[in-house]
């Protein structure tokens, strides 16, 4: 079994409220959620000085909603040199 850490932040009360609030009517945990980020960037090797912007972020978790209530099919790659291909266009 796998050893399992746990992550403490600090946040503005009334913010987490909103984003949970936000996050449930999609049926996603916040925890869920921050699983997800923090996964995927130790998986694809994510550059942490890449910048993302707040309105590029939104768009992306509201691709990921989409995607998990069905509404929209995400695209997948079967290489590498694809994905990066597609980033790029």
């Amino acid at each position: 079994m796998a050893t399992k850490d746990k992550l403490q932040i600090e946040i503005d009360s009334e913010i987490r409220k909103r984003a949970e609030s936000n996050l449930q009517t999609n049926g996603i945990s916040l925890t869920h959620l921050l699983q997800a980020i923090i996964t995927s960037i130790a998986n694809n090797r994510a550059n942490p000085s890449t910048v993302i912007t707040d309105a590029d972020l939104l768009s992306s978790i509201d691709e990921v909603i989409d995607s998990l209530n069905g509404k929209k099919e995400l695209p997948s790659y079967s290489t590498l040199d694809a994905l990066n291909k597609s980033l790029l266009d």
